[in-house]
């Protein structure tokens, strides 16, 4: 009807755009109750799973700051405790050394002081038992030397 006003048209408008125009419409209601509304359903929990499951993954991560600083702190009291300690054991081993090197030092000095007391008075028994010697060795050695002619000449 139109393609008489307008014998240039392309399109001829009848009654079977109508037609057209329902089945077009029919498919557009069948396909996207069948096929976009799903798809679109299925977009959407697969957004809302990503997103829970980056939530968690950001909870973890929160979680685990907080045990590493946790961690590191009892790290760091641990660390002073074990210095704290180490530091008392060896200022009792150095002073349990102290006594044992002094208490040697005082029995060594006892010793020697006692060893010194016996040589000296085995010393001068020797010298005393060995003086009747010594003076007839003395008194010989005078003697030779009196009657020795090298002696006497000069």
């Amino acid at each position: 009807m139109l393609a008489y006003l307008c014998p240039a048209a392309i399109v001829d408008f009848d009654s079977t755009v109508f037609v057209q125009l329902a089945l077009f419409l029919c498919l557009m209601f069948v396909v996207n109750r069948l096929l976009f509304q799903p798809m679109l359903a299925l977009f959407q929990r697969r957004r809302e799973e990503t997103d829970r499951k980056e939530e968690q993954a950001r909870a973890h991560a929160r979680d685990a700051d907080t045990i590493l600083g946790t961690y590191l702190k009892e790290m760091q009291v641990a660390q002073e405790q074990g210095t704290s300690l180490r530091n008392k054991v060896r200022d009792a081993a150095l002073d349990a050394e102290a006594k044992a090197l002094a208490g040697a030092r005082g029995e060594a000095a006892v010793w020697f002081e006692r060893e010194v007391a016996r040589l000296g008075g085995e010393i001068a028994a020797s010298r005393e038992a060995s003086r009747p010697a010594v003076d007839a060795v003395a008194a010989e050695v005078v003697k030779a030397l009196a009657q020795s002619p090298d002696k006497a000449g000069r």
